[in-house]
């Protein structure tokens, strides 16, 4: 890994970017493969002019993409953590062995704090309108209402993930920089 005189966040975003492109590439491959399975049973000219009609909102799409982005981008900088932590501690002889069970238990801490941050942020708001608004809002009959909503859910979550994001890349780093053993 570091066989290069290169910093490590910059061996960091090498992996992100290199593994990226081939989690995109795999994606697209196997939406062509669907799509060449399914064509023959879809009517083209139908969706084609749906989508003609539809209202175009560029800030949602754009949140979107990078929303699916930065949640790979998780994904990824959680399995560098959790090799990078069993790397540092060696939890186990074999270290993807340790990594994959880190991963794991890293997965549950972080599921267990949104849950827990989720039932008091309920418990919290249930006497406002707030998340009863929001629900209705995304029930709503009105296309730019349910739009508008899903632009703040979107965005908000993007914010999120870019959060979590940040604090694994430097939890890498750190381990990386800090505690590799390279034995």
């Amino acid at each position: 890994m570091f066989t290069l005189p290169v910093k490590t966040s910059e061996l960091i975003l090498s992996k992100i970017i290199t593994s990226m492109i081939w989690v995109l590439a795999s994606s697209a491959v196997f939406i062509l493969s669907m799509g060449f399975i399914i064509i023959r049973d879809i009517d083209l000219s139908a969706i084609w002019q749906e989508l003609q009609s539809m209202q175009v909102d560029f800030y949602l799409i754009a949140v979107f993409i990078l929303l699916i982005l930065m949640s790979i981008v998780h994904i990824l900088l959680q399995v560098y953590a959790s090799l990078g932590i069993a790397q540092a501690y060696s939890f186990a002889k074999n270290r993807i062995l340790g990594g994959t069970l880190i991963f794991i238990l890293i997965t549950i801490a972080i599921n267990t704090i949104e849950t827990i941050g989720m039932t008091l942020m309920a418990y919290t708001f249930s006497e406002r309108t707030l998340f009863t608004d929001l629900a209705a809002k995304i029930e709503s009959n009105n296309f730019l209402t349910v739009i508008s909503t899903m632009k703040l859910v979107f965005t908000v979550a993007l914010v999120y993930i870019i959060i979590k994001n940040i604090i694994f890349y430097f939890l890498t780093k750190y381990h990386l920089q800090k505690k590799l053993n390279l034995e």
